[in-house]
């Protein structure tokens, strides 16, 4: 299914991570997980919830309003506008609603079992970045049964020199669209 959805039907590709033991990143700062650290990055990985009823994110929605307001006026006023000073006047009603709301899709999507991974930092800048991401090296690489040649042999490649595990997803024997990983040479 997920193939289906999100990989054009076969003819992409998927990247796979480990993050088994709790090692959920690689520390940018120290590259060694454990130990102290100015900046940690804390990162937690969280199964969906599948649910027929649509999550209530209103009071979240109503404090983002009042929230951008206030810091409009602020501006406007040429008085200091950072989140640090307009939430000690207008504190969040929730500090985790935004991975609430990530975590939550229909029940229609139950079939993929999905989780996904929050990071969070106390950089100042974490959250004026354009995108945070974890620096977490691959370890295999799933390709679409229906990919290209070219795309196959790019990424086959690419896996090599990487030293990385490479697959290829299959139909069944008995024609079944249920896809199974071959290993590749490598």
């Amino acid at each position: 299914m997920m193939w289906g959805h999100y990989a054009e039907n076969g003819m992409g590709f998927a990247l796979g991570y480990d993050f088994r033991n709790g090692k959920l990143n690689n520390c940018l700062e120290c590259h060694q997980l454990g130990k102290e650290c100015f900046y940690p990055m804390l990162c937690h990985i969280y199964p969906i919830v599948y649910n027929n009823k649509r999550y209530d994110a209103t009071e979240y929605a109503m404090y983002m309003f009042q929230y951008w307001l206030l810091s409009d006026v602020l501006c406007k006023c040429g008085l200091i506008n950072n989140s640090q000073s307009i939430n000690t006047v207008m504190p969040c009603p929730d500090n985790s609603i935004l991975s609430k709301i990530a975590i939550h899709k229909s029940s229609e999507w139950k079939p993929e079992k999905e989780w996904r991974l929050f990071c969070s930092n106390n950089r100042p800048d974490f959250f004026h970045e354009a995108h945070s991401f974890v620096n977490k090296n691959s370890v295999a690489v799933y390709l679409g049964r229906k990919i290209s040649n070219i795309n196959e042999k790019i990424l086959k490649d690419i896996a090599r020199e990487k030293g990385i595990e490479c697959y290829k997803m299959e139909l069944n024997k008995s024609q079944v669209y249920k896809l199974k990983p071959v290993k590749q040479k490598l």
